[in-house]
């Protein structure tokens, strides 16, 4: 008998197994194996394995390989045994179902059962748990229950069968990335997420699942989801029929619904960037060749359109129009169509134009037809030209989240804000009347934006739907890339926030949605006068939203002064980063031999200490002093988890727990404007490593001397430093008190390249990294003067010196 207490197998899809034996005999060996997949360990060490569509033993002693079932699979995939000896196999292919085998003395394996539906269930349509689809890993617990996950997304499945092929659990999950989801406002019991339809019952929280709506180019070339079973669907009913609707990164494609609950396109529209998106490569393109051939070099200057004439679901050149277009429509979250399927969208950037595009006329077979791309034109216009993220149509009211300047992402904008618009009556060529601008936002990604507070409205990306109550005030939604969701009346005041920025670094729940939240739809259900929202992370979760009945409305009369609007412009010049209201930070010079490096602070005059304030009671206070040969550096930290770091990695202990920043530009005569770091411009980071306490040099540019070079990447880029290295010469002392603690650190001059001058200003800041409650990671970082800290899931950002950022400080 061979005997090994682990194995670590490797498949080599085409033609080889690889195995790492453990226990009593060690090494590796080499088997030969047609298309290896799925493998099984018996009780005495040898190997089932799925290979090609065959299922074979495999002795790792010897290398024999004898067959076991050559007749019967299709594609087979996951294999595991039962306390018996059973071989169960997953078979994805005609089959859709798990076979069950038993060796039998001179007879081979023996197919003595099935479990599943044969030919499993539908691809799309009506779901039937009975059936598997593409059933693939295997494993029978020591129970004896038979767990088979499915390789597929629509939706995501996990089935638990008895041996005898009963099924009793269904599990789905989990979700994608950020996971959207929204209900039928007619029929609130339908709602739909990863291309799959639910039945929700409110009153319970129990669900069942309906139907596979979406499976795309099944049969032929036809409009696929942007990112399928990423985003939701939005139902519609007109004209006595079931619309979804599928707004992706700049296009929109209908689905006519059946009776079925199968949903096949019936027409599509967009900018032409978006094609590809949408499952399109070049040769599929029902255009001449000197048409695809300039598309496929600059597809933003075409715009398409398709309406399904025949019925059939397919692209066919008659129906298909690829045009050329000086401007055009495409929001990177999607378009809003409306109750009667007009599309609203925006020009996202430079122009400010508002699009409004109704259905033109209804084939008889329900398929709407909109203008072509040539004949369609600017409804309106907005005074945010920079970028438009989203648009939110309400009777003659349009929403929009608007900004002037800036990048895409809201970073380095004039002004953001949250207006509401007048709609024309007919189409405008100039910037329509705005009726309301709510200015406390922070478009996009909210980079920038201070820790939330009350009224606040940060990381707006899109609009997620609106809610009228019955005293007559229409709430809508916003969400928020920290996870937060924001409720707004529809004259513009702000009503509250949903959820947390979890830049606060909150526990976990039921509440907590992770940055990067791209989810939200907010709806009152019809059925019992409810608002619910339904977002989620790798999760599709239903919130009923209660409170909203005591919202009041009242009016009263106020007078602005021209004192009051100077002060509004000097709050809005501060709040571009035109001017700074914070006082430069203080570099005192003492006597030598005064302050001693200890944690205690009797020997620093903290008066003329600086204050950041993190928000959620997360405060700090940080004074700097020197000598003729040394740097000192005081920080008083509020924190609940006292400077605790987990890190073992010592140029990373900004990513693993609390941390001290001090950054400085010690050559003053470095340009001031200067957006990326030159020699002279350092990082100090003082973090305890293994509970002692440490230093951290940080140089991206070297001035002289040896290197000591680190590379900090992720999926976003990479960032360069020729030196980060422990400084020994540095001393730091870390006292503990219960709700916070005191660094104190020393840095000899002479190892930073730093001579301070009296009455000289440098460039500089100061800040603190907070942790979580067990110093694993970092949740929340803030400095004095950089407000640009929000990201703290990204290491070279968060690595970055940004000298533009900095302030000033001032030496005496």
């Amino acid at each position: 008998m061979f005997q090994a207490t682990s194995f670590t197998v490797r498949c080599f899809w085409r033609t080889r197994l690889w195995l790492s034996i453990g226990g009593q005999v060690k090494g590796s060996k080499n088997f030969s194996l047609p298309r290896p997949c799925g493998i099984a360990v018996s009780k005495d060490g040898q190997l089932i394995v799925v290979s090609d569509k065959r299922l074979v033993l495999l002795n790792p002693q010897t290398g024999a390989i004898t067959p076991l079932v050559t007749e019967g699979l299709s594609s087979p995939w996951g294999v595991a045994l039962d306390d018996e000896g059973d071989i169960y196999v997953t078979d994805c292919g005609d089959a859709m179902q798990v076979k069950v085998f038993r060796v039998e003395t001179g007879k081979g394996a023996q197919l003595i059962r099935t479990i599943g539906k044969k030919g499993g269930r539908p691809w799309v349509g009506r779901y039937e748990p009975e059936g598997m689809l593409r059933p693939s890993g295997i494993t029978v617990d020591s129970e004896g229950k038979v767990w088979v996950c499915e390789h597929d997304d629509a939706p995501r499945r996990i089935s638990v069968w008895t041996k005898d092929g009963k099924l009793i659990a269904d599990l789905l999950g989990a979700g994608h990335y950020a996971v959207m989801g929204a209900a039928d406002e007619q029929n609130p019991q339908w709602v739909n997420t990863h291309s799959t339809l639910f039945s929700v019952d409110y009153a319970t929280g129990k669900w069942q699942v309906l139907a596979t709506l979406v499976r795309p180019q099944m049969h032929g070339l036809s409009f696929a989801d942007d990112e399928y079973t990423s985003r939701d669907y939005k139902f519609r009913h007109v004209r006595g029929q079931t619309y979804i609707v599928h707004c992706g990164r700049g296009g929109v494609v209908i689905y006519l619904l059946g009776d079925d609950f199968v949903a096949r396109p019936v027409c599509a529209l967009g900018p032409g960037g978006a094609l590809p998106l949408h499952g399109f490569v070049k040769d599929d393109l029902p255009v001449p060749e000197n048409v695809r051939n300039e598309f496929w070099r600059n597809s933003h200057s075409f715009a398409f359109w398709w309406a399904d004439f025949n019925g059939d679901g397919l692209v066919q050149p008659e129906e298909f129009a690829l045009e050329r277009v000086q401007s055009y429509w495409g929001l990177y979250w999607g378009a809003w169509v409306d109750d009667d399927l007009t599309i609203w969208s925006a020009t996202p950037h430079g122009t400010g134009a508002i699009w409004r595009i109704p259905v033109k006329e209804w084939l008889q077979n329900g398929v709407p037809v909109y203008p072509k791309p040539s004949e369609q034109k600017p409804w309106m216009f907005v005074h945010g030209k920079g970028t438009i993220h989203s648009v939110l149509p309400n009777g003659d009211r349009l929403f929009v989240l608007e900004q002037e300047g800036g990048d895409a992402y809201g970073k380095g904008a004039k002004w953001q804000a949250i207006s509401c618009y007048l709609v024309p009556q007919s189409p405008i060529t100039t910037v329509a009347k705005r009726l309301w601008a709510y200015r406390r936002a922070w478009l996009g990604f909210g980079l920038e934006a201070p820790l939330a507070k009350p009224g606040d409205v940060v990381g707006a990306m899109k609009f997620i739907g609106k809610a009228k109550l019955d005293n007559g005030i229409t709430i809508i939604g916003v969400n928020g890339y920290f996870g937060q969701f924001n409720l707004l009346t529809d004259t513009g005041l702000w009503v509250a926030s949903l959820c947390k920025d979890n830049r606060y670094g909150p526990k976990a729940d039921e509440t907590t949605v992770w940055p990067e939240n791209f989810s939200g739809f907010l709806f009152r259900n019809r059925n019992d006068g409810k608002v619910y929202l339904i977002a989620g992370d790798t999760d599709c979760r239903i919130w009923e939203v209660t409170g909203l009945e005591s919202i009041q409305l009242a009016q009263t009369k106020f007078t602005l002064t021209e004192s009051d609007r100077k002060l509004a412009l000097r709050a809005a010049a501060i709040r571009q980063g035109i001017v700074s209201e914070l006082p430069p930070i203080r570099l005192r010079k003492v006597q030598a031999g005064r302050i001693v490096v200890d944690g205690n602070l009797d020997d620093w005059d903290m008066s003329v200490a600086v204050s950041i304030d993190g928000g959620a009671d997360k405060k700090a206070k940080v004074a700097l002093a020197y000598d003729e040969t040394s740097l000192y550096a005081a920080f008083e930290v509020t924190d609940d988890s006292p400077m605790l770091n987990s890190g073992k990695d010592f140029a990373l202990l900004f990513k693993t727990g609390d941390a001290c920043d001090l950054y400085i530009a010690t050559d003053p005569s470095a340009d001031p404007q200067r957006t990326r770091p030159v020699a002279g411009d350092i990082r100090l980071l003082f973090s305890v490593m293994d509970k002692q306490p440490i230093c951290v040099l940080y140089e991206p540019v070297s001035r002289e001397g040896s290197k000591a070079m680190r590379l900090f990447t992720s999926p976003t880029g990479a960032e360069a430093f020729d030196r980060v290295e422990v400084l020994t010469a540095a001393k730091v002392a870390v006292s503990r008190k219960g709700k916070g603690y005191i660094l104190e650190a020393t840095v000899p001059l002479s190892a930073i390249g730093f001579s301070p001058k009296q009455g000289a200003t440098y460039k500089g800041d100061v800040g603190v990294i907070w942790s979580d409650a067990g110093g694993s990671r970092n949740v929340l970082r803030v400095c004095y003067f950089n407000k640009d800290t929000a990201i703290v899931n990204d290491i070279p950002t968060e690595a970055r010196l940004q000298p533009h950022r900095w302030g000033v400080i001032t030496v005496e």
